[in-house]
């Protein structure tokens, strides 16, 4: 899960995630909602560890560009895997 809302948003992610939490809450005899929480949470960490992962990041990147278009070094570049190292291991 963490993989895929990487390279698509959580939302989708989570909905296309809901029908298998189901049913393996169910094999397990445990109530459904117990696993939601927790899957809502992986999708959001998996989307930090990429750039187009969520929102966020994205908005951050505009910032970076419009910066840089406007002649202020922020002193970094965002690429596609520069949150990895630092979103992975959350």
């Amino acid at each position: 899960l963490i993989f895929i809302s990487g390279f698509i948003n959580d939302t989708p992610t989570v909905a296309m995630m809901l029908p298998l939490v189901g049913r393996w809450a169910q094999r397990l005899g445990q109530p459904a909602s117990k696993f939601m929480i927790p899957l809502s949470f992986s999708a959001l960490l998996g989307g930090t560890c990429t750039l187009i992962g969520t929102s966020t990041n994205l908005v951050l990147q505009g910032l970076v560009d419009k910066d840089i278009h406007n002649g202020m070094n922020p002193g970094f570049q965002l690429e596609f895997f520069t949150m990895t190292p630092v979103a992975a291991p959350v």
